[in-house]
């Protein structure tokens, strides 16, 4: 019985990673990176020296990223909390390599059987462990894939998995524009919470465009998730009813389900050193608002800024009425911290 609570509990958080659906690890969708998270959630098509834009689109990876360190902390909603760390590393003629660790730590929970009667607590947690390559192939184009392992443990249920992304971008410098397509969350399980039954991985298809123009200070981007499946609203127990409006009901749902399907992201740049960003994500708003209340759900705001060595981001997101997501990101580069050791000059008159 004790299980079953567990499992009750626990089963809405494991299968929000598609509507409709039922996928575990949903975490692996959640936004982590400061600059993501402030423009709406998903940034697949920027390409500059940014280290924790190639964790989610490894064919960003790239030379000017070498030997990049990054560190991310978010407070989530109530008690929990997640984060990530990574590295990047060039090695030139064989491409850009990335490695890294994602937690998500529900925190602390009262354990109690079919009678309230308290048995103590336990803690609930998920891991994703990465490794990472990106390449150029010439000037313009660049390809990259990502392995992953996710481990699941809550409370005596535990989970093991692998998983792959593959993606593609192009990117011309001149002209400012960028177009990423990626294969996200590819895989399998291999260790399930309860025999024969296998969970799934929130398996996704995204592509993403982005524009700067070159004397204006502003980079736009916009992305298209979840392109495996049209319809991400819920089902809708009135379709079936007479209504002598419903055609243009079926439009409106159409244009609706056409929508959630785009986050919308914009960088304001006035230095190389400071940045403001803004986004909207209109499925998050659809999903979550309060339809009397719908407040600024779906919509994220940030900043960054550099500091001497490091790079600094942070990002407030609106999850729900009165619920807030705050990331913190913090980046830096271990070669801006020594000078190549220059032969000594001997001196001979």
């Amino acid at each position: 019985m004790q299980r079953i609570i567990v499992a009750l509990f626990f089963f809405p958080l494991l299968s929000i990673a598609q509507s409709g659906g039922s996928t575990a690890y949903s975490f692996m969708e959640m936004p982590v990176q400061a600059r993501v998270a402030s423009l709406g959630g998903n940034l697949i098509s920027v390409k500059d020296d940014d280290a924790t834009l190639g964790i989610d689109n490894p064919s960003l990876l790239n030379a000017n990223m070498h030997n990049a360190l990054s560190l991310t902390y978010v407070n989530y909603i109530s008690d929990i909390n997640y984060g990530m760390f990574s590295y990047v590393r060039d090695y030139s003629k064989w491409g850009t390599f990335s490695s890294g660790i994602r937690y998500l730590n529900y925190g602390k929970f009262t354990e109690t059987d079919e009678n309230a009667n308290i048995l103590g607590t336990f803690k609930a947690a998920e891991y994703l462990f990465h490794a990472g390559w990106g390449k150029e192939i010439d000037s313009l184009f660049s390809i990259g894939a990502n392995f992953k392992t996710i481990y699941s443990s809550l409370q005596a249920y535990r989970s093991l998995a692998i998983g792959f992304d593959f993606a593609g971008t192009y990117f011309n410098s001149k002209r400012g524009v960028a177009a990423s397509a990626l294969i996200k969350n590819a895989g399998i399980s291999v260790k399930s919470y309860t025999p024969n039954h296998r969970e799934k991985l929130p398996f996704e298809l995204q592509a993403g465009f982005s524009k700067k123009w070159e004397n204006m200070p502003f980079r736009f981007s916009f992305i298209l998730h979840n392109l495996q499946q049209f319809k991400l609203s819920y089902p809708d127990s009135t379709t079936h009813s007479l209504n002598p409006l419903q055609e243009e009901k079926k439009l409106k749902k159409f244009s609706g389900n056409l929508l959630r399907h785009l986050i919308v992201g914009m960088e304001f740049m006035p230095t190389k050193n400071f940045a403001l960003r803004f986004g909207f994500n209109y499925n998050r708003r659809k999903e979550l608002m309060l339809a009397t209340r719908p407040g600024i759900v779906g919509f994220t705001a940030g900043l960054g800024f550099k500091v001497n060595r490091f790079h600094l981001s942070y990002a407030l997101a609106a999850q729900h009425l009165g619920a807030f997501s705050n990331h913190i990101s913090v980046s830096t580069k271990i070669s801006d911290f020594y000078s190549p050791i220059k032969p000594e000059v001997i001196r001979t008159e």
